[in-house]
C-alpha cells in the first residue's frame, strides 16, 4: 500500500499533534504533583497555631468531660479513617510505656472508626471514644487529626502535628522546655 504525498503529510501532522498533546499532559501531571508536594510540605512546616492544634502555649486548658485526664499527659486526636492516623498508631512501640507523660488518644468518629484505631494502639495508650472524644477535642481546640497537645496540670506545654513515635517523643522532650514542634 502506497500513500500519496498528502496522506503522508496528514499522518505526519496527526502524529506530531499526538506527541505534542502527550507531552502537554505529562507536563500538566508533573506540575500538579509538584504543587501537591509543596502544599504538603508547607502544611507540615507551617506554624501550628492556626491549624487546629490547640490554644496558645502556657494557657490553661480544661474540659467539662468526666473523661478528661488530670495531671501531665499528651493528648492525640486520631480516627480510624485517616491514613496518617493509622501510620502514627502503627509507629508506636508495643512494649512500653515510653518515658514521659502518659498518652491519651481521642478516638473520634464512629464506633467502627474508633475500634479500628484502638486495635492498632498498644496497651499503654489510654483511649477515649465518643461522645467524650469530640467534647474534649472541642474544649481543647484540638480539631486536627494527628494533632497532639502536651498538658501538665491544666497548662499547655507544647503542641505538634505528630506523624510518628519520634515526633511524639520530641513533643514530650525531657528538658522541660515549652515549645512548638513541627515535624520535618
Amino acid at each position: 500500500m502506497h500513500l500519496s504525498a498528502i496522506q503522508w503529510i496528514v499522518v505526519a501532522v496527526v502524529g506530531t499533534w499526538a506527541i505534542a498533546v502527550t507531552l502537554v499532559l505529562l507536563t500538566l501531571v508533573r506540575q500538579v504533583s509538584l504543587i501537591s508536594v509543596r502544599l504538603d510540605l508547607k502544611m507540615r512546616l507551617s506554624d501550628l497555631s492556626d491549624v487546629g492544634v490547640g490554644p496558645d502555649l502556657g494557657m490553661p486548658v480544661e474540659s467539662q468531660s468526666a473523661a478528661m485526664p488530670v495531671g501531665e499527659y499528651v493528648m492525640v486526636g486520631l480516627t480510624g479513617t485517616c491514613n496518617s492516623c493509622v501510620e502514627f498508631a502503627k509507629s508506636l512501640p508495643a512494649e512500653g510505656p515510653p518515658p514521659g507523660p502518659p498518652v491519651v488518644v481521642l478516638a473520634a468518629g464512629s464506633k467502627a472508626s474508633a475500634t479500628r484505631i484502638s486495635r492498632l494502639l498498644p496497651e499503654w495508650v489510654t483511649v477515649v471514644t465518643e461522645p467524650s472524644a469530640t467534647q474534649i477535642g472541642r474544649d481543647l481546640g484540638l480539631s486536627r487529626t494527628t494533632g497532639a497537645l502536651h498538658v501538665s496540670n491544666g497548662v499547655l506545654l507544647g503542641r505538634a502535628d505528630v506523624g510518628s513515635f519520634e515526633d511524639l517523643m520530641a513533643l514530650t522532650n525531657t528538658d522541660g522546655s515549652t515549645h512548638v514542634h513541627a515535624p520535618a
